[in-house]
């Protein structure tokens, strides 16, 4: 155990000296704790487990934890410290990501794990790995502590992307002030907020726009008239806050007039429900929010749930009107998506990650279908159908394998081949890197230090390989599902550590210690290759 001396004169050198033996040996336990807290993870018998569980509760209830030693090691300002500091230590709160976070973290040495239980006491760890941001204590992140340096996965307004409502409207802003079509990347969306004193208005002006496109698809006169320039000659009908000249592309319209309505509170496609009538949107919206547009029942502002065929739907405010794209690119028949790894680092560096997935639906792909295992991709949802992983291990493709179906869908159609990488993947850098652009005054605006995120982006394509983006998560799930994702993911965390943590404190690799091989090795990557590319830097001059 490392003292530091804290430059007391000889006068209190026998005071110092109680002070630091208490210190020691309360430190002796906290460091045992922490012992027996790891073995027990490392441990795979179950009666094991549960006997160091039992040991892991006793040490802790014997821990006095309102003693004066431990409030004077806890102090920011006292020059004593309570863990060994050859170490660097981590805190992960559980959650759906804890174990492959760990796995990775395990490969670094000079890296020892601080069990959660002592993050409200324990906040000087050098890296905090939380799944939501509201456990994370930012203004910790804008200084060193005790000569510490601190990490955390989350930006203090990532919601700035992650919300489905704040990027519609932070890409919309921009895309303005540049003069771009926000819908030739992000599907048609109508925003409808309850708490305003417009949204009445905002969903009339929805509707008539419905009801003309209707009216529209009805007459045969018009049958060789794109759906696109049809929205573009009526975009005076929309009431959005924006004076750009708005239109549609063509392939969100086969026959069906189809509309997404999205809850902001949810993630995972939960609660999404899908529409092809004003009396069908109108009562999703009122099963999301409580209000029924058409002012039949007025609001109750204090109403927080809504019991709905036995489920409680926990009600949110807002929610988006999207228009769902109708003519997808399919996979064997089917719908997918593709959810592609996005990291911001600490120095503002964007990187893409240059391998993804594609998530697929189980079922074969019928515009007509009110089948939700047909529409939505959300592994989530997919995972509760019988059809589930019957053609793919959990309903999941490498870009190798997608580029394979697009060689044989082209050569069908007698089209000239399509380089995914060359030619697809470009694309969705650029709209990443313009949804960047567009938060880069807000993401870290109090400018906190040793921050940075993975996001998840998610997009469709349209028949003609157009990418949409559809939504952007914060802390996605690294659920290793599949073969494919067991190679991926272990490395895309490792690769992602490299450019975070190890360019501030320089690891000690077991792997380069001892006499094993790397753990993470993927095909057409060396070793020493990162999976992370660097596209861009939003760093404010």
């Amino acid at each position: 155990m490392k003292i530091i001396k804290s430059g007391l004169n000889n006068k209190n050198s026998s005071s110092k000296k109680n002070v630091n033996d208490k210190t020691i040996k309360f430190s002796k336990e906290i460091n045992d704790i922490i012992n027996l807290y790891e073995n027990r993870n490392n441990l795979k018998n179950r009666e094991q487990k549960e006997k160091k569980k039992n040991e892991l509760i006793t040490s802790l209830s014997k821990l006095n934890t309102n003693s004066k030693e431990y409030e004077t090691i806890h102090s920011s300002n006292n020059q004593t410290s309570i863990l060994d500091q050859s170490f660097n230590y981590y805190i992960i709160i559980k959650g759906h990501n804890y174990n492959i976070i760990k796995k990775c973290l395990n490969l670094r040495d000079n890296w020892k794990e601080i069990p959660e239980l002592f993050i409200q006491k324990y906040n000087n760890c050098n890296l905090l790995w939380s799944p939501l941001s509201s456990d994370i204590n930012f203004d910790d992140y804008s200084y060193y502590i005790s000569n510490r340096i601190k990490f955390t996965n989350h930006f203090e307004y990532h919601s700035s992307l992650t919300n489905k409502l704040f990027l519609f409207y932070n890409i919309i802003k921009y895309c303005e002030k540049y003069s771009k079509n926000i819908f030739n990347f992000i599907p048609f969306t109508i925003p409808i907020d309850t708490t305003h004193f417009s949204y009445k208005e905002q969903f009339s002006s929805f509707k008539n726009l419905f009801s003309n496109i209707n009216q529209f698809l009805g007459k045969n006169n018009n049958k060789n008239k794109s759906f696109g320039e049809y929205f573009y000659l009526n975009s005076n009908i929309l009431n959005l806050g924006f004076n750009t000249k708005l239109f549609i592309p063509n392939n969100f319209y086969k026959d069906r007039n189809l509309w997404l309505i999205k809850p902001l509170n949810f993630n995972g496609g939960k609660n999404i429900q899908i529409c092809d009538s004003i009396e069908k949107i109108n009562n999703s919206i009122f099963d999301l929010t409580g209000v029924n547009i058409n002012n039949q029942i007025e609001k109750d502002k204090n109403l927080k749930q809504k019991e709905i065929q036995n489920e409680n739907i926990i009600l949110s405010e807002k929610v988006l009107l999207q228009k769902y794209l109708e003519k997808p690119l399919l996979y064997d028949e089917r719908k997918f998506d593709m959810r592609i790894w996005v990291l911001l680092n600490h120095e503002m560096n964007i990187y893409i990650c240059k391998e993804g997935h594609l998530k697929i639906a189980s079922e074969k792909f019928y515009i007509q279908s009110n089948d939700l295992y047909v529409h939505l991709t959300n592994y989530t949802i997919q995972k509760k159908n019988p059809n589930f992983s019957k053609k793919e291990i959990g309903n999941e493709i490498s870009f190798e394998i997608f580029q394979q179906s697009l060689d044989k869908l082209l050569k069908e159609q007698k089209k000239e081949n399509i380089n995914f990488r060359k030619e697809i993947f470009p694309k969705l850098k650029e709209i990443i890197l313009l949804s960047m652009e567009s938060v880069k005054h807000l993401i870290n605006e109090k400018e906190r230090k040793n921050c940075f995120e993975l996001f998840g982006y998610d997009f469709i394509f349209d028949q003609n390989f157009n990418p949409y983006l559809l939504e952007i998560n914060t802390n996605p799930g690294l659920e290793e599902s599949s073969p494919l994702l067991k190679k991926i993911i272990p490395r895309m965390i490792d690769d992602l550590f490299k450019l975070t943590i190890d360019k501030i404190i320089k690891p000690i690799y077991k792997y380069k210690t001892e006499n094993y091989k790397y753990p993470f090795k993927i095909k057409n990557y060396d070793d020493e290759d990162n999976l992370w590319e660097l596209i861009g830097n939003i760093k404010l001059i």
